[in-house]
């Protein structure tokens, strides 16, 4: 394990994360500030385990979500707007590009587009944060709260969980918050970079597994003693 103390400074720290804090307003979509912090304090723990520059990893996880294509309206000038932001940080040539390289490969639709990133220790950490987010109780929240800001249905039996998908399908295709479980986020745990990440993931996986059996129960009324109400 490599660990680096940090190559970026606490002025730059803190001017990122007053950016995120301004760019992340008004996400109630479980994309806000609050989950750039969990992803920033889970991602500072993973490289306290697995090694890596703590500021790199800090400053990526903070920015991660601000020039996020389902997030942002014009995803262009997002990005440039926030490459604009780095440089006037002054951090070095090398740091900015690392961390834009982060920024460029970590969200699972751009592993739906094909999009290979180089994977650093720093990368991998960062990616693992965010992806252990999706997990879990705060997963499950943040799933309905990104479904019903989209208007998108519950459950719908008749709507069939997408096993196949490239980008665009999972971007545009006709699904529901609870298809998300097998079309995502039950593919996480197995999609963890390092060995700390696969090891936390594990309960908050089947915590999701769980979950959606119960609510399937529920939907059928199987809940009930055993009993299933009359349609």
């Amino acid at each position: 394990m490599t660990t680096v103390a940090s190559s970026v400074p606490s002025s730059v720290l803190a001017a990122a994360e007053a950016y995120a804090r301004e760019k992340l307003r008004g996400r109630e979509c479980g994309h806000d500030f609050f989950h750039a912090d969990r992803v920033r304090r889970t991602a500072l723990r993973l490289r306290d385990a697995e090694g890596g520059d703590a500021g790199i990893v800090e400053l990526a996880a903070l920015l991660h979500d601000v020039a996020d294509p389902k997030l942002v309206p014009d995803v262009a000038a997002a990005q440039q707007d926030l490459k604009d932001f780095l440089r006037g940080t002054g951090i070095s040539s090398a740091d900015l590009l690392h961390v834009l390289s982060i920024l460029e490969g970590m969200s699972f639709s751009k592993e739906l587009a094909g999009i290979q990133a180089e994977k650093t220790i720093e990368f991998q950490v960062v990616q693992d944060a965010d992806r252990l987010d999706a997990l879990g109780a705060i997963g499950i929240a943040r799933c309905f709260a990104y479904g019903g800001s989209r208007n998108q249905l519950l459950y719908d039996p008749a709507i069939p969980p997408r096993t196949q998908m490239d980008n665009k399908a999972y971007r545009e295709e006709k699904s529901s918050s609870l298809n998300h479980f097998p079309e995502k986020l039950f593919l996480l745990r197995d999609r963890m970079n390092t060995a700390t990440a696969k090891r936390w993931a594990e309960k908050r996986h089947a915590f999701l597994v769980e979950y959606r059996d119960t609510f399937l129960r529920e939907w059928d009324g199987e809940d009930f003693e055993g009993s299933v109400i009359p349609a």
